[in-house]
């Protein structure tokens, strides 16, 4: 399971927008979103390397 602070994500857009990253890297990844503290856990099998760039991509670097 990788674990991200997220600081740009606030809304149920950046979990939608987030989930459909992921989701191109890894169709299986399971998410699970802590809105009020913007952090996700992501639990696929795609390295975290590919993880990252799919969030940078999306517009929601991790910190």
């Amino acid at each position: 399971m990788l674990d991200f602070t997220v600081p740009d994500m606030s809304c149920n857009h950046c979990v939608k927008a987030i989930t459909e990253a992921i989701r191109k890297v890894d169709s299986h990844a399971e998410l699970n979103f802590d809105l009020e503290h913007k952090k996700v856990a992501i639990t696929t099998i795609a390295p975290e390397p590919t993880v990252v760039d799919a969030l940078r991509d999306a517009g929601y670097p991790p910190a």
